[in-house]
């Protein structure tokens, strides 16, 4: 199929954007923000018909048999891609042959090798292709890897962030009962929850993990892990202790962060907003931005301003196959019970 892959000026229209694997339980967020932001959905498949005829009616969007049909006959601006873990890296091939436009979830697979091998070629095919590792676009974090890259941040000393969610079994009233299968879902929550942390700490750190720690818990008797603890370390020293789980009660859910530098200390309760103490007395409050916190709203806008300016994704592929061998490397330290080193 000849299909732009590098799209340069996109017509000034609102952008067409159709969901692949929209069984997933992030579609119908997806699918609200993209109508909040002016997109129009054109049309959506999944691998199961009968999950798509339901989700289809749930979002009064037309579907299609498969991504090729829906890619053929909407020719969308952009596709918004989701499957099982064990699935992702091979839609992800799927998506580079057919050439058009993506960002798909994470993890993006469940073993970084084949997916840097996918990444690699994105980057030989010049393919638009992104991963929705939404950190990136909270306003706190956006401020801490500005300060970063102009130096102001300082050296890393420790990081830590922490998401916590719900009981698992809200995935079977989701729809995707997969994600209580290892087999399909990876060790639980440190394949659902773990890249946000794993790469928002090298993202901020600008550096990659050399080292990790992890200890998985299984709370609720499942075959997934449903709590993990990451301590990593960087090449400069910097600690980043990341924890993720699903141990909430009920719908209850939870974040936060702190970073301490040699130049300030960062505090912040959901990633947006936050608190700024500078070691020189001053201080600096960050507010969540004209999105007010909807971080859904916030990833989709960022996604067309970059595919409309011509600018890379804010996360490639090539970035998620680095957090995920991160995450390999601490399913095996929780194995082993020992630190695992990155070479």
């Amino acid at each position: 199929m000849a299909y732009n892959t590098r799209p340069a000026l996109l017509p000034d229209r609102p952008l067409r954007v159709a969901l692949v694997g929209a069984g997933h339980w992030h579609a119908p967020y997806y699918a609200e923000a993209l109508r909040k932001s002016g997109s129009e959905l054109v049309g959506l498949t999944d691998a199961d018909p009968a999950t798509a005829a339901r989700r289809g009616q749930e979002l009064q969007i037309k579907t299609y048999d498969g991504a090729a049909t829906v890619i053929e006959e909407t020719r969308p601006d952009l596709i918004y891609a989701f499957a099982p873990h064990r699935d992702m890296t091979a839609l992800v091939q799927e998506l580079l042959d057919l050439g058009a436009p993506f960002v798909i979830e994470k993890p993006t697979g469940l073993d970084w090798r084949p997916l840097a091998a996918a990444a690699a070629k994105a980057r030989e095919l010049g393919a638009w292709a992104g991963v929705d590792l939404v950190a990136r676009t909270h306003q706190l974090v956006a401020r801490l890897r500005a300060l970063g890259e102009s130096g102001a941040l300082g050296r890393v000393h420790n990081f830590f962030y922490r998401l916590f969610a719900g009981d698992p079994q809200r995935y079977v009233a989701w729809g995707v009962p997969w994600m209580l299968e290892p087999e399909r879902a990876g060790a639980g929550c440190l394949y659902n929850f773990g890249p946000h942390v794993v790469d928002a700490f090298q993202w901020l750190t600008r550096e990659p993990v050399i080292e990790v720690r992890c200890h998985l818990r299984h709370l609720h008797g499942l075959k997934i892990a449903d709590y993990a603890h990451l301590t990593c370390l960087t090449p400069s020293g910097a600690v980043g202790n990341l924890e993720v789980g699903y141990i909430c009660p009920g719908d209850f859910y939870e974040r936060g962060l702190t970073l301490a530098s040699d130049r300030l200390y960062v505090s912040s309760p959901n990633l947006d907003a936050g608190t700024l103490r500078w070691r020189d007395g001053r201080s600096e409050e960050v507010s969540a931005g004209d999105s007010g916190g909807d971080f859904w709203l916030a990833y989709v806008r960022d996604v067309e301003r970059r595919l409309r300016a011509g600018e890379p994704p804010i996360a490639t592929l090539d970035d998620m196959a680095r957090t995920l061998r991160v995450l390999n490397a601490a399913e095996e330290s929780a194995r082993s019970g020992r630190p695992v080193r990155l070479e």
